[in-house]
């Protein structure tokens, strides 16, 4: 196989364990849509052996995981020896992202302002809050989170690193 270029690599989730006897194994997704990923035919795995690409025999979703069954793991043993192991593709094999979707990737380390121009600072990271993911947005001690709907989140320039927000009334206040 040629060498794989890590950077262009982009983490969709992480193995949990076994699931069954014959190999398969459970999966949490990073980001709500996994959906999205469902139809790939090879990943790549990231364990303590190294970075390993498999071809896909099966992928379903289920509730909040998946269910992967992997082309050489063939025991349950095999599997479990993955717990733990990122799972990751290749972004040039991915579909073209619609208007307003975006890899949680590529939001991290954006540039956050106002509508009015007010920086509020980087975004951290995004965490899932049940049904809501929300920005984390720090800036020297303080720290916004900033729900990912779209009355909030205006304009995002992923090529420019900077998301356009207007703050529920009232959150600037309570984290001046």
């Amino acid at each position: 196989m040629a060498l794989v270029d890590r950077d262009k690599l982009m983490r969709i989730g992480r193995v949990s364990g076994a699931h069954g006897l014959e190999g398969a194994l459970r999966a949490v997704p990073d980001a709500e849509g996994s959906d999205f990923y469902l139809d790939r035919k090879a990943l790549f795995v990231d364990s303590q052996r190294g970075l390993q690409h498999f071809a896909v025999k099966s992928w379903r979703g289920g509730k909040g995981d998946w269910v992967i069954e992997l082309e050489g793991l063939a025991t349950r043993d095999a599997a479990e020896a993955m717990r733990g192991a990122e799972l990751l593709l290749d972004e040039s094999s991915l579909r073209p992202l619609d208007a307003r979707e975006y890899f949680q990737h590529d939001l991290v380390g954006c540039e956050v302002v106002t509508d009015a121009g007010q920086y509020l600072g980087r975004v951290q990271e995004i965490l899932e809050a049940g049904p809501q993911q929300l920005l984390v947005v720090r800036e020297g001690q303080r720290e916004l989170l900033l729900p990912m709907l779209e009355s909030v989140i205006g304009e995002v320039d992923v090529k420019a690193r900077k998301i356009r927000a207007t703050p529920p009334p009232g959150l600037l206040e309570l984290n001046p």
